[in-house]
This record gives structure tokens, C-alpha cells and sequence, in this order.
């Protein structure tokens, strides 16, 4: 799905991982199913463009639909600019350089802040209660890039819409 954004997420019966849906082991259908290209509808914090909640349309490559409620739990956000992707902010730690031998480098930061959540958006992956349309629930991750879906939805672009 790349910069479309991804989920993961393992109902009882399948489980979406990135642009798959995959079946249990034992299913009658056998491996795997291509996710096509969801329809989104995405509300975020309106003082930081951070995803929130979303309602996604999915279409399987096999005919199979499925509806999902996305519902972000507190400030449960793994911020993966943060992880290395894009480096830090204060401290522009990136991922994969060397920096000397046998280094351990970190920031704290207080992402109860609107203005922290700003600062370090970017590759943001969002721990969800995770609704079906035929009421199975589970945890599950949603992946952003904020603000590009925020600027998707307000583009109007094909798949994106404001919730």
C-alpha cells in the first residue's frame, strides 16, 4: 500500500497485513488474497492533522468486501520518525548511520503536547480497536503518514475523504 497506508490486523478468520489478506492455517482458502486499493474516510486532531479515527472500505481480490472502524486508543501512537525514519527532531538520530563504536543515543519527548505531535508526525503507526462490519472487534495497528493523509483528504484525492 506504501505511502496509501497500511493496516494489521487479525480477526479470528483473516488478517490484513500491508496489501494482504491472509487466511488461518486449516482455512479451505488457501494462502493469501491481494487488498486492492481502499476507500478511506479519516478524521484526525484538529490541532495537529494526527490520524484519530477512520472507516475503511476494503476489497479483496477474491470478491470479499469488508468495512473496518478504525478508533486510535488514547495517544497509543508509534511515531516512526521517531524509530529512525526521518530522524529525530532535537537530536536528528537517523537510522542505520555509524556514529561510533558501541553508541546507545535517545530523546524523551512528551507526546501529550499537540505541539510534540507536530513535530515528530511523519510515519505513524496507531494502536486501534478495530471493528468489522459484522461486529468482530480486535486490536489491531493503523499506519499513517501524517500529515500526507491529512493532505490526501483534503486534496480530494480518488480514496480519500474527511470522516
Amino acid at each position: 500500500m506504501g505511502t496509501n497506508g497500511n493496516a494489521f490486523v487479525a480477526f479470528d478468520d483473516w488478517t490484513i497485513w500491508g496489501d494482504r489478506l491472509y487466511y488461518p492455517f486449516g482455512d479451505q482458502k488457501k494462502g493469501c488474497a491481494k487488498v486492492f486499493k481502499p476507500t478511506r474516510r479519516l478524521r484526525f486532531e484538529p490541532d495537529t492533522q494526527v490520524f484519530a479515527e477512520a472507516i475503511v472500505d476494503y476489497e479483496f481480490d477474491t470478491g470479499e468486501k469488508a468495512q473496518l472502524h478504525y478508533e486510535k486508543i488514547g495517544q497509543q501512537t508509534a511515531f516512526l520518525r521517531c524509530g529512525m525514519y526521518g530522524g529525530t527532531p532535537g537530536g536528528d538520530i537517523h537510522q542505520g548511520g555509524y556514529d561510533g563504536p558501541d553508541m546507545t543515543e535517545g530523546e524523551t519527548l512528551d507526546v501529550t503536547l499537540p505541539r510534540t505531535r507536530i513535530g515528530v508526525r511523519g510515519l505513524d503507526e496507531h494502536l486501534c480497536r478495530v471493528t468489522r462490519d459484522d461486529g468482530a472487534s480486535t486490536l489491531g495497528i493503523y499506519q499513517t503518514i501524517d500529515p500526507v493523509a491529512f493532505e490526501a483528504c483534503t486534496s480530494g484525492r480518488k480514496g480519500w475523504d474527511f470522516l
